[in-house]
């Protein structure tokens, strides 16, 4: 491991900057960063993003808490895997490698989007070992219905077999405006310097590569059928304007997860985190705290 960064097990290694990191485990090299000193968090980002999107709410988290954060594989700088590896199970369980490499026992995870879904996969394997809770941030935890069940899988591999359409992505997002109308079209409206990380990102032909063999190997159906089974508290942030995954599907998980609750956030979007830092920043802190301190879940919708 040529990192740098330090293991828990051997004493919290605390810092009030970013530390950056590259970490072999699980069969590839991961860009991590780490900030912040206290009770352990992994946050995990979502499909087409990178560590970027946790850049104004993790100082806020790093006030309390030790906090591991890693650019999915092929995201960001992290190696690209095989795209029959891009599963969720092969992503969790590689995730879970990671963070035992690290020495990293999180005991809150936070996961935006498909994040929220490898966090929950993580803990149904056994990849982490039992955390206090995970916090779903605009979370995807339940398969696509209607039209999107076979049209969005089916529309990603005829995109994912050649890497012809991932190029021209890439081509199309470095125009002048592109980025921000995919932004928008997940709800959320970005400042310029967020913008101009996404079309960094879009614009790199591995990066789009890898989102689309992401969506093509990602199933979620037997994620939720494991989903009554799981006792660990899990804390539902929906946003009311959020159309990439629908606010419904918390108020569904809550009548489906044993221990829920949900946190409806109105005026934003799917990449809430990054349109509000500070407000959704302090409704992480706050979750947070209820989860070590081992409150009981409520019930009713809050915020």
């Amino acid at each position: 491991m040529s990192s740098g960064l330090g293991s828990e097990a051997g004493g919290a290694r605390c810092s009030d900057r970013t530390i950056d990191a590259f970490v072999q485990a699980g069969g590839l090299t991961w860009h991590v960063q780490k900030s912040g000193c206290g009770p352990s968090i992994a946050m995990i980002h979502g499909t087409a993003s990178s560590v970027h999107t946790w850049a104004d709410v993790a100082p806020l988290l790093s006030l309390d808490y030790s906090l591991t954060m890693f650019d999915l594989p092929g995201h960001g700088l992290s190696e690209p895997l095989a795209p029959h590896e891009m599963s969720l199970q092969s992503i969790a369980r590689r995730a879970g490698d990671l963070l035992q490499t690290l020495g990293t026992a999180p005991e809150i995870l936070i996961g935006h989007s498909a994040g929220a879904s490898i966090a929950v996969q993580m803990l149904v394997e056994g990849h982490i070992t039992r955390p206090r809770g995970i916090i779903a941030l605009n979370g995807a935890l339940l398969p696509f219905t209607g039209v999107a069940s076979w049209l969005y899988p089916v529309a990603a591999k005829l995109l994912s077999v050649t890497r012809l359409p991932a190029r021209l992505f890439a081509r199309r997002a470095a125009q002048e405006g592109a980025a921000e109308r995919i932004i928008r079209s997940t709800g959320s409206r970005l400042g310029p310097q967020s913008v101009s990380e996404y079309q960094r990102l879009f614009s790199m032909d591995a990066h789009v590569q890898a989102a689309l063999d992401m969506m093509t190997a990602w199933d979620l159906s037997d994620l939720s059928e494991a989903l009554p089974k799981i006792d660990t508290p899990i804390h539902l942030i929906a946003c009311s304007e959020d159309l990439a995954v629908p606010p419904e599907q918390a108020i569904r998980l809550r009548e489906i997860l044993a221990r829920a609750e949900v946190h409806y956030v109105r005026g934003l979007g799917h990449l809430a985190h990054e349109e509000a830092p500070k407000r959704i920043g302090d409704l992480l802190r706050g979750l947070c705290k209820r989860l070590l301190a081992d409150e009981p879940m409520r019930r009713g919708a809050g915020t």
